[in-house]
């Protein structure tokens, strides 16, 4: 991928990257993963979906397969990455991070 420094497709690809490496991390303020039934009671207390973020960690493979996790803003300056509710590894369970 050719990018110009500067330009917005330069600074989306690098906070793209940038997420993919935080998250890449185990650096979760929860000490085991979330489950469904734990994701679902959070997003029904307190979450809103991030449709921005939740974009930028959609993928399209090339067998045509889309990733699409999802992400949203908790109180307190964290996010709950959850994990594509329709994927094949770990549906719907999650992980939150501070908004650092």
């Amino acid at each position: 991928m050719f990018l110009l420094a500067g330009s917005p497709l330069t600074v989306l690809y690098l906070s793209q990257t940038l997420l993919f490496l935080t998250i890449g991390y185990k650096n979760s303020l929860n000490h085991k993963r979330l489950t469904k039934k734990q994701v679902q009671d959070l997003i029904e207390s307190e979450g809103k979906l991030h449709e921005e973020f939740t974009k930028i960690f959609e993928q399209t493979y090339s067998t045509e397969y889309k990733d699409q996790p999802l992400v949203y803003e908790l109180s307190n300056d964290r996010f709950l990455f959850v994990f594509d509710p329709k994927g094949h590894s770990i549906p719907g369970k999650g992980d939150i991070y501070a908004k650092e």
